[in-house]
């Protein structure tokens, strides 16, 4: 049941101010994207997945606003490209329903902010396809990937994390859709 349950928090999205932080322009409905683009006092581009951007935001342009630790955050937000559907919320819905029960666990990044189809978490900064050196940027410069440089014991420790972050998951019949080395943060 918990899986039906929803507990959105929109204020702290509606009182972003994402042109400032973002360069988002709402005449054309598109986002300055570059994978080096960073707004002056803003945000920076990250990432894109098939249905979201991905964005670090800093939490010290307004310390009301997201008054945390650490100096940034994630925010996901739909493409525009996507239709707003019924669909896309309860995917999206669901996806923050789990991070929120997902909470205690230190493998699964804390959600701050979820509403509509965007959701504010906890930044992470690298992920496991950079970590390896698998990501596509280090495939185009052909760079040597790190993984050859870690030791047996060093990538068992990986496997094991990724395999307790998948047994978190599954503890609540969750089934990640989208397995990859991406999706893999490291602190």
């Amino acid at each position: 049941d918990w899986q039906k349950s929803s507990h959105p928090n929109c204020i702290e999205m509606h009182q972003l101010d994402l042109k400032l932080l973002l360069g988002y322009s709402i005449a054309s409905k598109r986002f300055l994207q570059s994978s080096t683009l960073s707004i002056e006092n803003g945000g920076k581009y990250l990432s894109s997945g098939l249905w979201r951007d991905v964005w670090s935001l800093p939490t010290g342009y307004n310390p009301d606003l997201l008054p945390l630790q650490q100096d940034e955050v994630v925010l996901k937000m739909m493409k525009p490209e996507h239709e707003v559907q019924l669909r896309n919320f309860e995917r999206h819905r669901r996806e923050a329903v789990v991070m929120d029960m997902l909470t205690a666990s230190p493998r699964i990044v804390d959600l701050y902010s979820f509403c509509g189809n965007s959701l504010i978490t906890e930044y992470l900064p690298m992920d496991l396809a950079k970590f390896l050196g698998t990501d596509d940027e280090h495939k185009k410069q052909k760079q040597e990937t790190s993984h050859r440089t870690m030791n047996s014991q060093q990538r068992l420790y990986l496997a094991k994390e990724t395999a307790a972050a998948l047994k978190d998951l599954h503890k609540y019949d969750v089934m990640h859709a989208d397995l990859q080395s991406k999706q893999f943060l490291i602190l």
